[in-house]
């Protein structure tokens, strides 16, 4: 299976080695709380490569089953399991896990409980952030 990353439009691609199938992810539709945020329509790379590999991991699908026959594993098995990830968080939700559990916080919502907790702090974050990205844009 094949993997690329298209920086324009965010997504995540992965193809089949023998061609045709593919499936991808759209990280404009995941949540913050999942993704990050993106900053002047870019993604932080550690998001991108996060995502990539939770995808990745689903696909690893073991090669003999509960009797110890030996499977064929092929990549439309491993594309079926990410497609499945894919589904999971392009619904939106804040779970990492397909599993359910608690729901993290998006970005937003942890903003604003810091906001009403410790304004000072917030925007001591926020003036580091701009700061951090003048250096890096020149």
């Amino acid at each position: 299976m094949k993997y690329a990353f298209n920086s324009v439009d965010n997504t995540l691609n992965w193809t089949a080695d023998e061609g045709g199938d593919s499936a991808t992810l759209h990280l404009d539709k995941c949540n913050s709380a999942i993704v990050g945020v993106a900053i002047e329509g870019k993604y932080p790379a550690a998001s991108v490569h996060g995502m990539k590999q939770r995808c990745v991991d689903s696909a690893a699908i073991e090669r003999k089953d509960a009797a110890g026959k030996v499977l064929n594993v092929t990549d439309e098995m491993r594309l079926a399991a990410v497609r499945k990830m894919v589904t999971h968080y392009e619904s939106g939700t804040a779970d990492w896990r397909l599993s359910g559990g608690a729901p993290r916080k998006s970005s937003e919502e942890m903003l604003a409980e810091l906001l009403a907790a410790d304004p000072e702090k917030l925007a001591a974050i926020i003036a580091a952030a701009q700061a951090k990205i003048a250096n890096a844009t020149g």
